[in-house]
């Protein structure tokens, strides 16, 4: 699907079984699709590196998520008894964390 229609897509969310986190999450990355990946991301060193080097080279926006924070009592507690929820990335517009990006260009702007 990757190969026939990457540039149809903006954004993947790889929640697929463990092994395969690494596999997919590379695939994407090459085609520059942004990658919002469940943990665990590799399962060795050197699957951390490549992936770092894929990151470096292709300049997709990624994100890994934990389910295990997903539930209400995580999210609504913190220290000060706030409720927080992190940036999230948006794939129809390239946003994250209050950056959008041009994907022509690759250039970056901060998002006010």
């Amino acid at each position: 699907m990757l190969d026939k229609r990457h540039k149809d897509i903006d954004a993947v969310v790889i929640s697929t079984p463990d092994h395969t986190h690494f596999a997919a999450t590379l695939a994407a990355m090459e085609r520059g699709i942004h990658v919002c990946v469940q943990k665990p991301l590799t399962h060795n060193i050197w699957q951390a590196r490549t992936l770092l080097k894929a990151k470096e080279r292709y300049k997709p926006v990624t994100q890994m998520g934990n389910q295990g924070h997903a539930g209400t009592g995580i999210r609504e507690s913190d220290i000060t008894g706030r409720m927080e929820i992190g940036p999230t990335m948006l794939s129809a517009r390239h946003r994250s964390a209050g950056q959008i990006r041009n994907r022509a260009s690759g250039d970056q702007q901060r998002m006010e």
